[in-house]
């Protein structure tokens, strides 16, 4: 059974129930998006130069729904939580869940009119919606280590070992540090989150030597999250940000990469301080 969750509204893509939201004819989810990218033809030769970056457009994505309702009242309470799902003055998180696997984008609604009802117990509506980041994204994998515990979590080559061979003292947890990979066939950026308390964090990702800095006290249990794909910073909820704090360059993991990302806090540590790496793969 398929089912479409918009921000947290749930439709489902088979008729199981006598009342509820239901969809269909979801278009252009999986299309690739048009290229932005123009293509300059050569004057005085055969065909067009070449395209270095072919960049894409966002992508329009609409599907049609319904609900069936067993009075009018629950027609009309069902009627205002669509609207309060996809009418949120922010980016909505779409996700389709099929015989495929499960898929989400961050999508803008940009229309869902209601179609006129005439008295009967359900209403129908086409929503509209627009993906300014053309990619898809797969289930997001947590990675954690805590802070680098001396004499632990050492893994190097060792001498002449045969065949590469690595030698491996403790787990990565115990180095500060997380080896992620991204199977996806697109550049994904993960979001990084920090618990307190320490005086803030840097965190480097090994393989490509970027480096981010947080230069903020962070109180024992309050978290900090980097979004690197919009480049800000929030402190227990996304309303209170502090993105003021944050300096250094981000960092994007490209299709099929492995990278090795640390971090170390900033000062004198209480509580238990903690680095969670979130990782949603990327497709086009």
């Amino acid at each position: 059974m398929a089912t479409l969750t918009v921000n947290g509204l749930v439709f489902s893509g088979d008729v199981v129930s006598p009342t509820g939201f239901y969809f269909s004819d979801l278009i252009d989810w999986d299309s690739i998006p048009d290229s932005k990218s123009p293509v300059n033809e050569r004057p005085q030769a055969h065909g067009a130069f070449g395209i270095q970056n072919d960049y894409r457009q966002s992508a329009a994505i609409s599907f049609k729904a319904w609900y069936k309702a067993a009075s009018r009242i629950e027609m009309k309470q069902a009627k205002q939580v669509a609207k309060s799902a996809l009418g949120a003055n922010r980016s909505a998180l779409v996700t389709l869940d099929d015989v495929d696997g499960r898929m989400s984008r961050y999508v803008s609604v940009r229309t869902a009119p209601f179609d006129d009802n005439k008295a009967r117990l359900e209403f129908t509506f086409t929503v509209d919606m627009v993906a300014t980041d053309p990619f898809m994204y797969g289930d997001t994998v947590t990675y954690e280590a805590g802070p680098a515990v001396s004499g632990g979590g050492l893994t190097w080559p060792l001498g002449t070992a045969p065949s590469g061979l690595w030698e491996d003292w403790g787990d990565d947890g115990s180095s500060g540090r997380v080896t992620v990979t991204n199977p996806g066939t697109a550049l994904t950026w993960a979001t990084l989150r920090v618990r307190g308390g320490c005086g803030g964090f840097i965190i480097t990702d090994q393989t490509s030597g970027k480096q981010l800095e947080f230069d903020r006290f962070i109180p024992d249990g309050s978290i900090v999250t980097v979004n690197q794909r919009t480049q800000t910073a929030s402190i227990d909820g996304a309303s209170n940000d502090v993105s003021g704090f944050l300096r250094g360059d981000f960092f994007p993991i490209g299709p099929g990469e492995t990278h090795v990302v640390a971090w170390a806090p900033i000062g004198a540590t209480t509580g238990s301080p903690r680095f969670f790496l979130d990782l949603s793969p990327a497709y086009l």
